[in-house]
Formats: structure tokens, C-alpha cells, sequence
């Protein structure tokens, strides 16, 4: 996955037509990985995942000293341990000696999958989790695999905000953390691959949502450009 920063906006949203004015636009990789540890260049790895325990940080079953890495939690620069949660999914730029991992976390980011208002009455399954709708895209909740900030899996209410981190499959988000965030600062964040865009447009979809932008005026950072197919975020309030 590519990981870009971005800032947050102040722009006025409706439910499932996102009228951004001062948008912020970035490329992302699609999809997600579960867990990873790959060798990278100049003694470095990457290790992906969700954070199981503290004491340092524990991603994938493993510690990793944190104390001296730099911290990019949601476009916080200055973020540090206190802003992680249980269950958010992070990426660990880490240490490695003949490529194997040292222990020794350089950065550590994170960014959740989506946020915004559950749109519906959470639906129960017959396995006994629970399907929410987010801006048009289900999440998948689990009352043990999911750690709650905030609210609980019996409690989690249509018209909450909530901002969730986990792993997409092709049909859904399944959570590993969600908090439910205050409705005063209702910030809106949303990943998916662009559709319905025409050259010249200000318009297109990401799923049921309906993105419009101001050409000159909306902050986009898509390499080549807007274009059907691209995986992309989008923040604003």
C-alpha cells in the first residue's frame, strides 16, 4: 500500500453526496494486506498489521521498541504512543540485520480505512457479527475481534460517527478497531477507486457516494491525474 499525508478539511458534507469545495484528493494502493514483513533497502523492513498489545508496541505477535520512531497517526506529525489504540491497523518502518527484523521500529503510521455516520440500524448475521454502512460501504464488526473506543458491539447506533480500521475484502471493511468519535467534529474520510469520471468532469462516484470539485480550487494529489479505476481517499468535515 502506498502511504501519502494528507491534511484534514472544513467542508460541509450530505450523507451520500459529498459536495467538497476544498477537497483533498490522493492516489492510494488498492486492497490490503493482513500481514507482511518484507526486506526493504539500507537495513530496513516494513511490517503491517494490527497492534495486539503495548509495552513498546506488538504488531502480528511481535514487540517492537517504539520510544525513538517518528509517528504519523491520521496526518499527525506529532503524534506519539498515546494516540494508538488496540486493534488499529499501523505500518512499521523497522530495523533489519541479513533481513530479518531488529526489534527497532523507525516510524510508525497509521490511517484509518473510513469514517463517517453508520447510515442504518446495524444488521446482525447469522455468525453473529454485525453489518454497518458507512458512506455506502459495509463494515463487518465482531464482538470479540473488534476492539470498541467508545461505544460496544451491542451499543453501536444508526447515525453515529465512527471512524474504523481493518482490512478490506472485494465486499467489505471487516473492523478490527472503531471508535465512535463526537458528532460536533463530524470529519468524513473515504477510500475506493473512482467511477463515472469524463474528461472535463467535476464529477464522479466512489461507490454510491458522489464526489463533486472545484478545478483550480479542490487540493488533488493524484499522480496522471483523475481518471477511472484510481484508489483514492478523500477527507474533509
Amino acid at each position: 500500500m502506498n502511504i501519502y499525508r494528507f491534511k484534514p478539511l472544513k467542508i460541509p458534507t450530505a450523507l451520500c453526496s459529498l459536495v467538497l469545495s476544498a477537497l483533498l484528493l490522493n492516489a492510494c494502493g488498492g486492497g490490503s494486506v493482513a500481514s507482511v514483513i518484507l526486506s526493504g533497502i539500507g537495513g530496513t523492513g516494513i511490517v503491517f498489521g494490527p497492534i495486539t498489545a503495548f509495552g513498546s508496541v506488538y504488531v502480528n505477535g511481535n514487540k517492537f521498541e517504539i520510544i525513538d520512531s517518528e509517528f504519523d497517526v491520521d496526518g499527525n506529525t506529532g503524534a506519539d504512543q498515546s494516540n494508538l489504540r488496540l486493534g488499529m491497523v499501523v505500518k512499521l518502518e523497522v530495523e533489519t540485520e541479513n533481513g530479518v527484523y531488529t526489534g527497532k521500529a523507525l516510524k510508525v503510521s497509521y490511517d484509518d480505512e473510513i469514517q463517517g455516520p453508520v447510515e442504518a440500524a446495524p444488521v446482525l448475521n447469522a455468525d453473529g457479527t454485525k453489518n454497518l454502512t458507512v458512506l455506502g460501504q459495509t463494515i463487518i464488526v465482531d464482538e470479540i475481534g473488534t476492539v470498541f473506543d467508545g461505544t460496544d458491539f451491542d451499543t453501536i447506533a444508526q447515525g453515529d460517527i465512527i471512524e474504523v480500521s481493518g482490512f478490506r475484502t472485494p465486499t467489505a471493511i471487516e473492523a478490527t478497531f472503531l471508535e465512535k468519535k463526537s458528532p460536533t467534529t463530524p470529519e468524513v474520510e473515504l477510500r475506493g477507486n473512482i467511477a463515472g469520471f469524463t474528461t472535463g468532469g467535476t464529477t464522479f462516484q466512489i461507490g454510491i457516494v458522489t464526489i463533486n470539485f472545484v478545478p483550480g480550487t479542490t487540493d488533488i494529489d493524484v499522480p496522471g491525474g483523475i481518471d477511472n479505476g484510481k484508489y483514492v481517499e478523500i477527507e474533509g468535515v
